[in-house]
This record gives structure tokens, sequence and C-alpha cells, in this order.
């Protein structure tokens, strides 16, 4: 109980609360600015700092990919060779089908780390997609 009790204070005192909702809006205003109208992404949700995209074949029908191809995975690995670490999952839609990634960075993250982490998974995401025959 100590130890709980001293992480809730200094996140208090750190102003760590503070600073997830302030940069988890930012956050999703850049995620949105980059991939809000993107034919590959079906939707961009969540709270504070912990974000999903979920990434379909077609944005209008929300169509997902087939689950042969990874692509859950293959962002996963491409994000990682830039040194971004985000979770990927699939089956979303039914069990077999659906892709989406998790983002969930620390609660110091500044706007410089957010850029980052888009520009990062900007250039995850191209490579992928460019892999994926439409």
């Amino acid at each position: 109980c100590a130890a709980a009790l001293a992480l809730q204070r200094a996140i208090v005192s750190r102003g760590l609360l503070e600073n997830v909702v302030t940069q988890g809006e930012a956050l999703s205003n850049a995620l949105n600015e980059r991939f809000g109208n993107h034919h590959n992404i079906g939707d961009i949700r969540g709270r504070g700092l912990f974000r999903g995209l979920e990434i379909v074949a077609d944005r209008a029908t929300r169509e997902p990919f087939s689950a042969d191809l990874g692509i859950a995975g293959k962002l996963k690995k491409a994000a990682f060779a830039r040194g971004l670490i985000c979770y990927p999952d699939n089956g979303t839609m039914d069990g077999d089908r659906g892709d989406h990634i998790l983002l969930a960075p620390p609660f110091i993250i500044d706007a410089d780390g957010l850029g980052e982490i888009v520009d990062k998974l900007g250039a995850a995401f191209d490579e992928v997609m460019s892999g994926i025959a439409e």
C-alpha cells in the first residue's frame, strides 16, 4: 500500500494527470490530422494517451483486410524498426478478421514526443500499406 500511495502522490505532485489530458487531446488531434481521412483507417478512438487505430481495407464499408495478410503484426514490426512500440491485435471484427494497433505513451510525454510518435507511425504505416495490393 505504501508503494501505491507514493505513486499516487507522485502523479498528483508532478501534474501528470493534467499532462495526460492535455497531451491526450494533442495526440488525438495529431493522429486525426495524419490518419483521419486515410482510406485504410476505419476509426481512431481512445481516451487520454491511450489511443487505438482501426486498420481497414475500405474506409467507406469498414471491410477489414484478410487475416492472412497479418497487417497489425507487420505494422508492429515496421514501427519497432523505427523505434516505436505499438500494440497490435487482430480478430476484432469477427474473431478472425480485423486489425488495429494501440498506442500508450508515458504520462510524461511532451509535444516533441507526440510528434515523434505520429511521424514514426506514419512512416511505418506508409511502408506496410505500400506492400499491400489494393
